[in-house]
Formats: structure tokens, sequence, C-alpha cells
């Protein structure tokens, strides 16, 4: 059986909106999600989330769906006890579902 080598992957996560959309910054993610400041930095840096960055390029700004992810992480740390680690494996494994859920809504549209 073949094997992936899940040290070196990461999930990223891009989500693209209009530049009217609502960002927030690091304070205020924090708050929203529960997490400290720090683990946010930590999981930004580690690819859980991504980004975007301020005109003056002095901080981080997250959208709604980075909120979604870092309240998700908070949970499953939080209430599950789940590790870093567990968690990566678990939005990977969603991320997957994700993509075959939409491979089989393209070949159910191919089929008619």
């Amino acid at each position: 059986m073949k094997q992936r080598d899940r040290s070196r992957s990461q999930i990223v996560v891009r989500v693209e909106r209009s530049a009217a959309a609502g960002f927030c910054d690091l304070s205020r993610a924090a708050e929203l999600s529960g997490l400290h400041p720090d683990l946010i930095q930590d999981l930004c840096r580690a690819g859980f989330v991504e980004t975007r960055v301020s005109e003056n390029e002095d901080e981080w700004l997250f959208d709604d769906h980075a909120l979604y992810l870092l309240r998700r992480v908070h949970e499953m740390r939080e209430q599950k006890g789940i590790n870093l680690r567990g968690i990566r494996l678990i939005l990977e494994l969603f991320r997957e579902m994700d993509e075959m859920e939409r491979e089989i809504r393209f070949l159910r549209d191919r089929l008619g």
C-alpha cells in the first residue's frame, strides 16, 4: 500500500473576495476565534490558514473563511482534545472529501 508523506503536506485556504468584503486584524481574529494571537500566528505560518496582508503590509487580515477555520481548530483542540497533528489530518480529509464531492457532481453532470 502506497503511503503519502503527510509531514510535508499543508492545507492552504485561498478565498478570493472583493475589496469591499470585510476582513479583521489579528487581535479581532483572536477575540472571535477564542485562540491566542501567538497560536493564530503559528497556525498561519504552518499553513492551516492563509491570510491577506494589509495595504501597508504591517498586519495580517482574516476573512470569514479563515475565521471559520480558526474556530474549528479551537473547537477540536479545546472540546475534543485533538492535537495539531490530528487537526491537520482531519482538515486534510475534509478537503479531500470536498474534492471528491465536486468530482462526483462533475461526473454525474457529464452522464446527464
